[in-house]
């Protein structure tokens, strides 16, 4: 499981780290991705219910949105940096 610390960045969740794997890093990646299409598909969906603009929702989403970007993005350089080195 991640966790974001205040400041956005990404940490472990509570308990012991195993070793940073290729593979473990591939599934996270994959996971963290899902829950980003996720939060904006039912966001939207949720919105369009209450009838209010996409354009508004997208935009009260868009710093979560770039908080997971971001953490996407690092996990991919960890994973690339696993594969070359």
């Amino acid at each position: 499981m991640v966790n974001f610390s205040e400041n956005g960045e990404l940490g472990a969740a509570a308990g012991s780290e195993p070793p940073e794997t290729a593979e473990s890093l591939a599934a996270l990646i994959e996971e963290c991705q899902q829950y980003r299409d996720r939060l904006v598909n039912d966001t939207v969906a949720a919105a369009k219910r209450a009838k209010l603009p996409k354009s508004a929702v997208m935009q009260q989403l868009e710093p979560e949105l770039a908080k997971l970007d971001g953490a996407l993005a690092e996990l991919k350089q960890r994973k690339a940096d696993l594969e070359v080195g």
